[in-house]
């Protein structure tokens, strides 16, 4: 399980960073039709392996499960369904 708990911490700090680069790149390349889509999909894709690993690793059961603080079940949720809507 510290393999799964490393990548979905390190996943989702780059995450931040990556939607931040989507957000810039779309903006300059605005004039253009914004990026290409297979950028925004492949972030899409980072978005849902994230979800994965979070549900796995914070499922009852688990490892994490007991360390886990109450708001970050919920907030991953909210944003799993935020994201579902983007796409």
């Amino acid at each position: 399980m510290d393999i799964v708990r490393t990548v979905h911490g390190a996943l989702g700090e780059s995450l931040a960073v990556i939607y931040l680069l989507i957000a810039l790149g779309s903006y300059l390349r605005r004039r253009q039709g914004g990026l290409p889509m297979w950028v925004v999909g492949l972030a899409h894709l980072l978005i849902a392996a994230q979800v994965v690993l979070g549900t796995v690793l914070y499922s009852p059961g688990a490892a994490g499960h007991q360390h886990l603080a109450p708001d970050h079940r919920l907030s991953g949720a909210r944003r799993a369904r935020a994201y579902g809507r983007l796409a």
